[in-house]
């Protein structure tokens, strides 16, 4: 387990990575026009205000899923956000275009609720569970829904080096 301090330094460089990355994943749901945008991983919904000003021109919503609970494979992470304080930060932001679910993404009823609720996928930007069975799972629910220009994009912590994936159908 990690001490408070080391904590608070994941914390910070988890942040900047934020404020690095963000403008970026604006950018590409702009450029891409998506309308249904989906993250898995919200946390502190510091992406999520991005997403949702990326989706805002061309009316999307972005619709975020997390735990908001102890979480990884031994239940070794504790939770620091909430739905709550997402939702105080995205209104805080001037975010509207967002729908948040607090539910756990390896569940029948998570892969039932994608099913039904997203038919089609413009976006989805995974930064959820980060082992290799929590990443298939993301996979295996969201590809089949991504549109024909669907963009995928995770975000892996391997070794604290944060990697961006991005899959593309247009690339296939």
């Amino acid at each position: 387990m990690n001490t408070q301090e080391e904590r608070m330094q994941q914390l910070r460089t988890m942040e900047d990575y934020v404020e690095e990355q963000g403008p970026l994943l604006e950018s590409l749901v702009l450029l891409n026009q998506s309308k249904v945008i989906v993250e898995i991983g919200v946390a502190e919904a510091k992406t999520t205000k991005y997403l949702c000003n990326g989706s805002r021109l061309h009316d999307g919503t972005v619709y975020g899923y997390d735990l908001w609970d102890t979480h990884g494979l031994n239940k070794q992470f504790e939770h620091w956000s909430s739905k709550e304080k997402c939702e105080q930060h995205l209104r805080d932001n001037d975010c509207t275009n967002y729908e948040l679910t607090q539910i756990d993404s390896t569940t029948q009823e998570f892969k039932d609720l994608i099913k039904q609720k997203h038919p089609v996928i413009d976006f989805a930007f995974i930064d959820g569970c980060h082992s290799y069975s929590g990443i298939k799972n993301d996979f295996d629910v969201l590809y089949p829904q991504l549109s024909e220009t669907g963009v995928m994009i995770y975000v892996l912590n391997l070794m604290m080096v944060h990697l961006i994936l991005l899959h593309s159908h247009m690339a296939l």
